[in-house]
């Protein structure tokens, strides 16, 4: 849609890509649950409450902190899911009209990345196998 990925070095920056099935969740429900597993790694790492603003940005007391987008692509038979997300761990990039955070900003202390980027990956580990086995209400 034209829009620009604006960060800064030494944030997370994380792109995910699995097989999907949109007769049991679609498009829509992926973008739903992708800021709910997001918001729960970010909130539990930080101890904060974290706001998702519709479709695809978390933010704390109004500033953004993460960003979320989703592309379906197909290959041969499969249909696949990327996830691009960027997290503002240690430092708040200046976009127009936009205020922003970071992680480390909140917390005042410098963010570990590898160990945010663990619970993202475990997180959407688990994340993957349930999809296998419940429905988008069941997952919410």
């Amino acid at each position: 849609m034209g829009k620009k990925w604006v960060s800064k070095k030494g944030n997370v920056f994380i792109s995910i890509f699995f097989e999907i099935n949109q007769k049991k969740i679609n498009f829509k429900q992926y973008a739903v649950l992708n800021a709910c597993i997001l918001r729960l790694v970010i909130s539990s790492l930080i101890k904060k409450k974290i706001q998702i603003k519709w479709p695809n940005d978390l933010m704390y007391n109004s500033d953004k902190i993460c960003g979320i987008l989703q592309e379906v692509i197909n290959l041969n038979t499969k249909t696949l899911l990327i996830v691009g997300v960027g997290v503002n761990t240690n430092s708040a990039p200046i976009i127009k009209n936009y205020k922003t955070s970071s992680l480390s900003s909140i917390v005042k202390k410098k963010i570990d990345n590898n160990k945010i980027l663990k619970e993202i990956i475990k997180n959407y580990e688990k994340f993957i196998f349930l999809t296998k086995k419940k429905n988008f209400s069941e997952l919410k």
